[in-house]
């Protein structure tokens, strides 16, 4: 019998997802994990998320420090994984000056990169170039590169040639919470039970176009209410966004992680607005465009544009997005189009293992 690879996952708060992106694709990757593939995932996250214990999937690994601690952090899973794991699968770039060690001991390191960091609007243009300059290390010492959308191989290539592989996110099994239950969270919202809403999912960030949502709704003719799902403890909200809630029918529910909730409140959405700017490929996309039977109108760039083509419409400045609010035309979703086999989660998974054996040799 082959011996198993151990593959140390570390870059994330850990699972199960109550955050963002990473932590839900790792979630999804290893309920896909098939142990007969001889590989053994060891996921490296913070003490809030589960208890540390092993199963035939995966083995979760506390640490002794948050993500909130920053580099300290990001070097305690990277020394404990080095010396536990024949793999390193960093999620994100926050290794960094730190990715040649791997390659000293032996080990192997994979990386997704996530999308141009640097372009979020929130940071200043000197932590811009700090950030840039965490990509090229990553780059040069990384054995494979996995890039989540091919609009990111034009803009990683510009700071380091190399060959990027690509894997999309997956989409979920789609389960559904039921109509009660979202009448019962709307209820402890101290809302009336609503038969028609738009929506918005995203985390509350200058990138995401949320403040550029609100306006263009107040600005609109349309009487629905707009529910936002985030998380409500960024500086963004309390310095932008706070003023909108629970004013002109725009409601700011904070964060919501059950997946069947979030199916069954995009489900029956009049309308669901993807404002994410920032590449590569965001999953709430997928999953809008999985289990979204109204409009959904997304931001104007070539991320959302690779992923939905012409299975939505597009904006690019509150007066456009005011406009569609407002056009009573549904976008009839041509699910063949999006919903191809790249996103199947049990294929993005098969591509992972794929590139983990294949570097293993």
């Amino acid at each position: 019998m082959s011996k198993k690879i151990k593959v140390g996952i570390i870059g994330t708060r850990g699972i199960p997802n109550n955050y963002g992106g990473f932590e839900r694709f790792v979630e999804l990757l290893v309920k896909e994990h098939d142990t007969k593939n001889n590989i053994n995932f060891v996921i490296y996250g913070e003490k809030n998320q589960i208890e540390e214990y092993s199963d035939e999937r995966f083995k979760y690994v506390i640490l002794k420090t948050s993500k909130s601690n920053g580099m300290i952090y990001y070097i305690e899973s990277l020394f404990k994984s080095m010396f536990q794991c024949d793999i390193i699968f960093c999620c994100g770039v926050s290794i960094s000056f730190m990715s040649f060690l791997p390659r000293i001991l032996g080990k192997k390191l994979v990386v997704n990169p996530d999308g141009c960091e640097w372009k979020r609007s929130r940071w200043s243009w000197i932590q811009r170039a700090i950030i840039k300059s965490f990509f090229l290390p990553t780059f040069i010492f990384s054995n494979k590169i996995i890039i989540d959308s091919q609009s990111l191989e034009f803009d990683f290539s510009k700071l380091f040639k190399k060959k990027y592989f690509y894997i999309p996110y997956q989409i979920p099994d789609s389960s559904f919470s039921g109509k009660e239950t979202i009448n019962q969270l709307f209820e402890s919202k101290g809302i009336d039970s609503l038969k028609s809403y738009n929506l918005i999912i995203a985390r509350l960030e200058p990138e995401n176009n949320i403040e550029e949502a609100c306006q263009a709704f107040k600005l609109s003719e349309d009487k629905k209410p707009l529910i936002i799902i985030g998380k409500t403890d960024t500086n963004f909200y309390k310095s932008k966004l706070f003023k909108y809630n629970n004013k002109d029918k725009i409601y700011f529910f904070g964060g919501i992680y059950d997946q069947s909730i979030l199916n069954e409140l995009r489900k029956n959405a009049s309308l669901y607005i993807h404002g994410h700017s920032v590449g590569g490929t965001n999953p709430s996309l997928i999953e809008a465009l999985s289990v979204c039977e109204g409009k959904i109108i997304c931001h104007k760039n070539k991320y959302n544009i690779e992923v939905a083509k012409d299975n939505v419409q597009y904006f690019n400045s509150v007066d456009k997005l005011r406009s569609l609010i407002n056009d009573n035309i549904i976008v009839k979703l041509k699910k063949n189009d999006w919903s191809d086999v790249r996103f199947n989660s049990k294929v993005v998974y098969e591509n992972y293992i794929r590139q983990f054996k294949e570097i293993s040799l």
